[in-house]
C-alpha cells in the first residue's frame, strides 16, 4: 500500500527573510515496503564466499548519456536552497544551469523523468518538495533531445506520490521605506505516478518610488529657479508602480502502452505606471531668465499593460524501435503603451510672450493654466507557435556500444503587429516562419564496460548537423562536432566545436519606434546629467550573424565528498555581424555611430539618443568557467 503526502502551508516573508511554514507538514511517506521505486532487483545468484558483490539500482527517469551530470541534487539538497517554487530554485542555481557558450545562449532545456516537455511553464510553479532528484547536464546532451548546443539540460525526477496545498504571502520593503512589494500565491499539486495536476494563482504588486524620495541629485539645467515650483524629482520614477497576475493550469496523464500526454494553459497580466517628469518653460522679461516647472496635476507618464495567453502540449509515444516526442507551444501577447505628451513650445508661446511683455510676472502661479496635453498610444501584438518532433533510437550496436540517433524536425512561426499614434498611417506587420530539420549521432569509440579498447577509457563522438529555412532570411545552417573522453570513472575530458548561422529576432527588427521624453542621462563627454529624449524600437537593417565556438573542458568527481565535482571549461567564441543593443555612449561609440546622437548645435548638449539595436562587425570572447559543487 502506498501513501500520499498531503501538505497545507501558510508562509509569510518580510523583505529578505526566508519563507517559514506555519502549519505542520507531514513527512513524505515511503513507497510500498519502505523503498523508493527503482529499476528491477538483481537476480538471485549464488556467489563464492570470497566474492565481493556491489549492486545498485538506477532511479527511474534518469538520463543515460556519455557525459556525466554536472550537478546532482537529491531531496535534501533541494530543501537546503529554501526555494518556494521550482522557478525560484532554478533561479538560485544560476550559472549551474546556464550555458557559458558563445553569445545569446538560451535558457536550459527541461526534461521530466528523462522526457522532453513543451515549456517550463508546466513545472515552474511546482513546490521543490515534489522533486525527488535534479540532474544538470552539459550542452552536448541537449543535442540528443533536438536542441541547440548552447543550452544545458535540467532533468527533473518527480516523487511518485505527492500532494500539496500552499498559500504563500510575502511582504517586503527597504528600511528607508518609500515603497513596498507584496505577493500572494496559491498552489495545488497532485502527483500520482505518471499523472500530475497543478493549479497556481500568483499576484504581485510594487508601489511607486520617486527620485525625490531617495534624494537623487538633479541636473542643474532641470532645476526650477523658484523653490515654490514643484520639484521635478518628485515626478520621476526610480521604481514604477506595477502589478502582475498569473494563472496556470497543468495536467499530465498516461494513455497506456508507453504513451503520455501533458497540457498547459497560462494567463499573465502585467501593469506598470512610470512618472517621466513635469512640463517646463523658460521665461524672460528682458532682464532676468528663469526656468519654471508646472502642471504637477498632470505629470508626464508612461502607462503600460501587457496581457499574455499561452498554451502547450506534449505527446510521448513509441513507434517501433523509436521513442517519439512531439511538442507544441503557442503564445499570444498584447501590449499597450500610453505615453503622456509634453506641452510643447507652441503651447507655452503665449506664456513666454506675456512674460516678455511684462504682463506675466516671472514668479507667477502657473497652476491650472494648462489642460493635459494628451497622450500617444503604441500597440504591439506578438504571436509565437513552436512545434518540434524528435525521434530517438539505438539502431546499431557497435563494438563499443549502441549508436545513438536523434532525428529532429519542427516549424516555428512568430509575428509582430504594431502601430503608434506618433507615426500616423504607419503600421508594422512582420512575421517569420522557420522550418528546421536536423540529425544528431552519438558514436561510442571505446568502452571499458564493453571491453573494447577499454585501456583508453570511454571515448565517444557527438556529431550533429541542421538546416533552417526562414521565410524572411533564407537558409541558415549549423553543425557541431565533439568528443567526450572518460579517462576514469572520476575524470572526464571533452572538446567541441560549433559553427552556426542565425538571424536577428523579430523584436530586434520590427518593434515599434517609441520616443520617451525627460529621461535622465549622464553625458560622459561633457560630464553632466541632462534630460533627453530616447528612441527605442527595432532596426530593420540588421544583418545575418555567424558564430564559431570552441569549448574544451574537464569534469572531475572530487573523491573527498559524495556527489561533488569540479568542472573547468575554456570557451572561445568568434562572431561576425553581431546584433545587439546600443552600447553605453562614450566618445568612441559616438564617433562610430554619429547619426545616433543629436546635440544642440550651440551648446553641444545632448538632445536625443537613438538606442535601437545596431550591428557590430565582429566580436571575440574568451572565458574560463570554473564550478565546484559540494553535496552530502
Amino acid at each position: 500500500m502506498s501513501h500520499q503526502v498531503s501538505r497545507l502551508t501558510l508562509a509569510v516573508a518580510l523583505a529578505a527573510v526566508p519563507v517559514f511554514p506555519l502549519a505542520a507538514e507531514s513527512a513524505p511517506a515511503a513507497q510500498a515496503g519502505g523503498q523508493p521505486e527503482t529499476g528491477p532487483e538483481p537476480d538471485d545468484q549464488t556467489y563464492d564466499e570470497d566474492t565481493i558483490v556491489v549492486s545498485g539500482a538506477r532511479v527511474i527517469g534518469q538520463v543515460d548519456a556519455p557525459q556525466p551530470p554536472i550537478l546532482e541534487l537529491d531531496a535534501a539538497d533541494i530543501a537546503a536552497y529554501g526555494a518556494g517554487s521550482l522557478s525560484e530554485l532554478i533561479e538560485a542555481l544560476g550559472s549551474d544551469v546556464s550555458s557559458s557558450r558563445g553569445r545569446g545562449s538560451g535558457g536550459p532545456v527541461f526534461l521530466v523523468g528523462g522526457v522532453r516537455i513543451a515549456s517550463f511553464r508546466e513545472m515552474r510553479s511546482f513546490p521543490p518538495e515534489a522533486i525527488e532528484k535534479i540532474e544538470v547536464f552539459s550542452e552536448e546532451v541537449a543535442q540528443q533531445y533536438g536542441y541547440s548546443p548552447n543550452q544545458r539540460v535540467v532533468n527533473l525526477i518527480l516523487k511518485d506520490n505527492f500532494s500539496s496545498r500552499e498559500i504563500e504571502v510575502e511582504y517586503g520593503q527597504p528600511f528607508d521605506g518609500g515603497f513596498s512589494t507584496q505577493e500572494l500565491e496559491g498552489t495545488y499539486v497532485r502527483i500520482d505516478g505518471p499523472s500530475r495536476l497543478n493549479l497556481n494563482l500568483d499576484w504581485n504588486n510594487s508601489s511607486l518610488l520617486t527620485e525625490g524620495e531617495r534624494g537623487v541629485l538633479q541636473a542643474e539645467s532641470s532645476k526650477p529657479t523658484f523653490s515654490t515650483d514643484p520639484d521635478p524629482a518628485d515626478y520621476r520614477s526610480l521604481v514604477a508602480d506595477s502589478a502582475s497576475l498569473e494563472a496556470t493550469l497543468n495536467w499530465a496523464m498516461s494513455l497506456g502502452a508507453g504513451t503520455s500526454l501533458s497540457v498547459n494553459g497560462t494567463f499573465e497580466r502585467e501593469d506598470s505606471l512610470r512618472l517621466q517628469g513635469l512640463d517646463t518653460v523658460t521665461l524672460t522679461d528682458g532682464t532676468d531668465t528663469v526656468l519654471r516647472a508646472f502642471n504637477e496635476g498632470n505629470p508626464i507618464t508612461v502607462d503600460r499593460r501587457t496581457d499574455t495567453y499561452s498554451g502547450a502540449a506534449t505527446l510521448n509515444f513509441g513507434l517501433g524501435d523509436w521513442e517519439m516526442t512531439g511538442t507544441a507551444d503557442a503564445t499570444f501577447a498584447h501590449a499597450r503603451s500610453v505615453i503622456g505628451q509634453r506641452i510643447g513650445s507652441e503651447g507655452t508661446q503665449a506664456m513666454r510672450d506675456a512674460a516678455e511683455a511684462g504682463t506675466l510676472p516671472l514668479d507667477a502661479d502657473l497652476t491650472g493654466l494648462f489642460d493635459p496635453a494628451g497622450s500617444d498610444t503604441a500597440l504591439t501584438d506578438t504571436y509565437t507557435i513552436n512545434t518540434l518532433l524528435t525521434a530517438r533510437s539505438l539502431p546499431l550496436y557497435l563494438p563499443a556500444g549502441d549508436l545513438s540517433v536523434t532525428l529532429t524536425t519542427g516549424y516555428r512561426w512568430n509575428g509582430i503587429d504594431s502601430e503608434d499614434t506618433r507615426n500616423p498611417g504607419v503600421t508594422t506587420d512582420l512575421n517569420r516562419g522557420r522550418l528546421q530539420a536536423g540529425v544528431n549521432l552519438g558514436v561510442p569509440l571505446t568502452s571499458r564496460d564493453e571491453d573494447f579498447l577499454g585501456a583508453l577509457g570511454d571515448i565517444s563522438l557527438n556529431l550533429s548537423a541542421g538546416v533552417d529555412d526562414l521565410t524572411d532570411f533564407g537558409t541558415l545552417t549549423n553543425w557541431t562536432a565533439g568528443v567526450t573522453w572518460g579517462l576514469t570513472d572520476k575524470l572526464t575530458l571533452n572538446a567541441s566545436y560549433i559553427n552556426r548561422e542565425d538571424a536577428p529576432s523579430l523584436s530586434e527588427l520590427g518593434s515599434p519606434e517609441i520616443r520617451t521624453p525627460n529621461v535622465p542621462f549622464y553625458d560622459l563627454a561633457r560630464e553632466e546629467t541632462v534630460l533627453i529624449e530616447t528612441i527605442s524600437g527595432g532596426n530593420p537593417n540588421l544583418a545575418k550573424q555567424t558564430q564559431s565556438d570552441w569549448k574544451v573542458g574537464l569534469q572531475w568527481e572530487v573523491p573527498v565528498f559524495d556527489r561533488s565535482n569540479l568542472t573547468i571549461d575554456y570557451i572561445r567564441n568568434h562572431s561576425e555581424n553581431v546584433s545587439g543593443s546600443f552600447p553605453t555612449l562614450t566618445p568612441a561609440i559616438e564617433a562610430a555611430f554619429p547619426d545616433r546622437v543629436t546635440r544642440d548645435l550651440v551648446t553641444g548638449q545632448i538632445i536625443s539618443i537613438n538606442q535601437r539595436p545596431v550591428t557590430f562587425a565582429e566580436q571575440d570572447v574568451e572565458r574560463i568557467a570554473v564550478g565546484l559543487n559540494f553535496s552530502g
